[in-house]
């Protein structure tokens, strides 16, 4: 599967929907795509294999010979969706997710993983797996930027903090002077906007954000 560009979506709601868009958006841009999930798997917006198992995320044997035969058929690109049964029984270990998108989390199929935390930590295992994830927001009042060249920065990810250490010149990233009552310290707006960051800047275990900042 290193080979492939491969996008996984998860989420207690809307996974089929996204999963479906991602692969219009690439077939638009002239992408060959493969999109495997709830409603089955689609070449080019096309059903194949009806024969397979009815699963939201296909076994992991079956998920590698889709791999394979999206290598051999030369389609670069497969988007799947990521159920938290999936995740939680390792279907997905073994592939090499490029991306991966949190749609939205909320106190659904507990009946499946007992509680709510567990079914929270299911979901989590996308981003262990997932070689980048984008952060968007904006941080105000941000003091003596100016002498800094990497920024520490406390991102949520699966509703848990983690820490990653970002360029202040990485694309994405604008700084804008704010006013304050001190005059001695420069402060300044910080704005991502479609920052990406890799697991090589995830600074300790994702999740463990508070800890780390307290020491």
């Amino acid at each position: 599967s290193e080979a492939l560009t491969i996008v996984a979506v998860t989420g207690t709601n809307g996974k089929t929907t996204v999963s479906h868009f991602i692969g219009q958006i690439l077939r638009h841009l002239g992408h060959q795509v493969m999109v495997i999930g709830t409603n089955g798997v689609f070449v080019n917006g096309e059903r194949e294999k009806p024969e397979l198992e009815a699963l939201t995320t296909l076994q992991a044997k079956q998920i590698q010979k889709l791999c394979k035969e999206a290598i051999e058929r030369k389609i670069p690109y497969i988007v799947l969706e990521a159920s938290s049964m999936g995740l939680a029984t390792h279907r997905l270990d073994y592939c090499a997710i490029k991306t991966g998108v949190f749609l939205n989390l909320s106190e659904e199929h507990l009946d499946d993983h007992f509680s709510f935390e567990q079914y929270k930590k299911a979901k989590q295992q996308l981003s262990n797996l997932s070689e980048q994830l984008v952060l968007n927001g904006t941080k105000t009042q941000v003091p003596d930027i100016e002498l800094a060249h990497y920024l520490l920065v406390p991102v949520l990810v699966n509703h848990e903090v983690t820490i990653a250490i970002i360029d202040k010149n990485t694309p994405g990233i604008t700084l804008r002077a704010q006013h304050g009552f001190d005059e001695t310290r420069k402060l300044v707006e910080v704005k991502f906007e479609q920052v990406h960051i890799d697991q090589s800047q995830i600074i300790g275990p994702i999740g463990d954000g508070w800890s780390i900042l307290q020491v």
